[in-house]
């Protein structure tokens, strides 16, 4: 009951997105301590923001964050990289906001290991 309550469109976008951020897209050259790949998030980020008229790399001294799972705290100064690694992380936010409510009906449902419907 609970799983087929929490399960849908949000939940699908959710999964789409954050596989955006996947590294599965094969690299020319990789830097020490960089993945082998990028991902479907960062080549639409750099192929939209840097085709743009706007400035993509922001002045000296300023960053934005740029996580990944190596380095949660990394930083950059290109726009592009930024809001490559950033977008996924909307998806895991969805899919972690369906976890949740997915233990609350469960909870809400199910006390002394019977569930009720």
């Amino acid at each position: 009951m609970c799983l087929a309550q929490v399960l849908g469109f949000r939940t699908a976008l959710g999964a789409t997105i954050a596989a955006t951020g996947l590294p599965i897209i094969p690299k020319p050259y990789a830097s020490e301590g960089t993945s082998k790949g990028t991902s479907i998030a960062s080549t639409v980020a750099r192929q939209a923001i840097d085709r743009s008229s706007k400035p993509t790399q922001l002045p000296y001294g300023l960053s934005l964050p740029a996580p990944t799972f190596r380095q949660p705290l990394k930083k950059t100064t290109r726009v592009a990289t930024a809001a490559g690694r950033l977008f996924p992380g909307i998806g895991w936010g969805l899919l972690g906001y369906d976890a949740i409510l997915f233990y609350q009906c469960v909870k809400e449902h199910c006390s002394n290991d019977e569930c009720q419907e």
